[in-house]
């Protein structure tokens, strides 16, 4: 679905309560951005159609031959049988076929396959009850943790829809929750996130096998305190990855060993991410320090954490996220929620009337790093310590990073901290020094010719250069003038770069090639849809674009201003 301006049609979609800023721009809002929410009932239903056919999808890659040692797995595309493939796809079906109201129900043909499947983890899992992540760890307790919350889940549903049912299936299943229990009470981790998903694992596995190990190991890892900043964000910093999963694994903490305490964590991670909001929707990845960094992704995996904290506090502004997901996100894609959804039945009541996310502010993060600028259907983000200084969403319009370099001693890629100042602008510096290096001292040299043993430390410093960068945004009504003030060094190439995303429509600028645009004077545009971003005025004093020492280009169109130090420049974008 369109996904333009999303949080004005929610303001006037009869959802929410009245929220000051959405309903000044609720003029702007397009009724078919919203659609019509669905209830519990209507939602599993959709659910449960992609489910069913997805199911007839995992058993078309079943591996059934009886003479391969795959028999029961699930080849990726690379033709490798991976354990979490298989227990994934095995809880898809055991959901299905339990389900009276699945096409599957029951089904001899699916419960072939999941006894198979329950054989290929069997025949994976370790003497010493942990599985392998063929991609990287090996023996891994926390990659067991993942495995195991499946595997719980499946016999979660069968003991609570169809107790007889698949026999085969529970029996492998609970020796292999056995054998992973023993595991998962005295194995390591890795990261941060892996103490909550071993937790998560061991809450579940007490929930079907009574054990006081493991309730003692969840309190030995909680004994660390959960780790959360200030900001109300977790170490990884992984909004789009992790934050998501570790509120996952502390609600299932809480709410199957009634630790009520480990809520107040998730409840700031949530009001946090209500600010990691683009203009169209996506989440801002800005700030992450894992895999989901700068990638596009959409906040499906917040659903279960705002729709259970919404229910459980009957706080309006959850509710308002979660039907803001929903709004955002294809019905259909969220339907990994129908497993929760059917273990859970507190899940399946109705939300509180909802309240739009917050659309006009300024916010600074520091233990992120960022500052959070949002004008209606305009944000930007300010990334400190990071070449990509700044983002300016307009609707579906994305200037996706906004970067600056010089040729300087192969060192003149701009980063550094944003400081807010007394008049509402953020400032930006960065003083670089370019050395030269006299002899090494007389009485230190070792005589043998070695480099390696006159190191530049142990040399004394001449013709020392610099380069003091200075960059201020002034912010209005969603328009930035960002003022540049590049001084020291003279006649040093500078290059100011304005990445934007691939499938937008430029105006008023000079094509360079491989999707480089030189903006020689006068205003650009890039064109989104029916969102337009302006950019200018241009200056265009050389065509290197990929200075030496600077970063390599990113990947999609860019447009360059450049010039030479000393710079002083207005750049304005709205």
């Amino acid at each position: 679905m369109q996904r333009r301006q999303f949080l004005q049609g929610l303001a006037t979609s009869g959802l929410f309560s009245s929220v000051g800023v959405c309903q000044e721009v609720a003029k702007d809002a397009v009724a078919s951005d919203v659609g019509r929410f669905l209830s519990a009932q209507q939602l599993m239903s959709v659910w449960r159609r992609e489910q069913d056919q997805l199911v007839e999808t995992y058993v078309g890659k079943q591996n059934f031959d009886p003479r391969s040692p795959f028999l029961g797995g699930f080849p990726s595309q690379y033709q490798i049988y991976h354990v979490g493939a298989a227990a994934q796809y095995s809880l898809s079906m055991v959901a299905a076929f339990v389900d009276p109201k699945s096409v599957h129900h029951h089904s001899e043909r699916i419960a072939e396959s999941v006894n198979l499947a329950a054989e290929f983890l069997k025949r994976r899992q370790h003497q010493d009850g942990t599985i392998d992540l063929l991609t990287t760890n090996f023996h891994s307790p926390p990659d067991t943790a993942f495995i195991v919350r499946l595997v719980a889940m499946s016999l979660r549903l069968i003991r609570r829809y169809d107790q007889n049912g698949l026999p085969e299936f529970q029996g492998i299943a609970n020796r292999f929750l056995e054998r992973a229990g023993r595991a998962l009470t005295v194995g390591g981790i890795h990261t941060p996130n892996h103490r909550w998903v071993v937790c998560r694992a061991l809450a579940l596995l007490n929930s079907l096998i009574p054990n006081r190990q493991y309730v003692a190991r969840i309190d030995r890892w909680l004994l660390e305190g959960i780790d959360i900043d200030a900001d109300g964000q977790y170490t990884e910093k992984s909004v789009a990855g992790y934050s998501p999963k570790v509120n996952h694994c502390l609600i299932t903490v809480a709410r199957l060993l009634k630790r009520d305490a480990l809520f107040d964590a998730v409840r700031r991670n949530l009001q946090m991410t209500t600010y990691f909001l683009h203009a169209n929707g996506e989440l801002v990845t800005e700030a992450s320090n894992r895999q989901d960094k700068f990638q596009i992704i959409l906040p499906t995996a917040y659903y279960y954490g705002y729709r259970y904290m919404a229910l459980k506090d009957r706080d309006a502004k959850f509710a308002g996220m979660a039907r803001l997901i929903e709004a955002v996100v294809n019905a259909g894609e969220l339907r990994r929620e129908l497993v929760p959804f059917m273990d859970d039945p507190f899940l399946q009541g109705k939300l509180p009337t909802g309240v739009a996310p917050p659309t006009n502010y300024v916010k600074a993060f520091p233990h992120s790093g960022l500052v959070r600028i949002r004008r209606a259907n305009v944000d930007v983000s300010l990334v400190s310590d990071n070449d990509r200084l700044l983002t300016f969403f307009k609707g579906n319009a994305p200037l996706q990073a906004m970067r600056f370099a010089s040729a300087f001693f192969g060192k003149g890629q701009l980063v550094g901290k944003w400081i807010e100042r007394e008049d509402g602008s953020f400032r930006l510096t960065q003083e670089l020094k370019g050395p030269y290096f006299q002899p090494f001292p007389r009485d230190q040299i070792t005589g043998d010719g070695d480099w390696s043993k006159m190191p530049k430390t142990g040399r004394t410093q001449s013709e020392v250069m610099t380069l003091q960068s200075s960059v201020t945004v002034h912010e209005h009504s969603g328009k930035l003038r960002v003022g540049f003030d590049i001084v020291g060094t003279d006649h040093v190439p500078v290059a100011l770069e304005l990445a934007f995303r691939t499938g937008g429509v430029f105006s008023g600028v000079k094509k360079l090639g491989d999707d480089r645009f030189l903006l020689k004077d006068g205003f650009g545009t890039y064109r989104m849809g029916d969102d337009v971003i302006q950019f200018g005025p241009g200056r265009a004093g050389h065509e290197w674009t990929q200075l030496r020492g600077a970063e390599p280009k990113l990947d999609g169109p860019s447009v360059y201003i450049t010039g030479y130090s000393p710079f002083k420049f207005e750049l304005q974008i709205s």
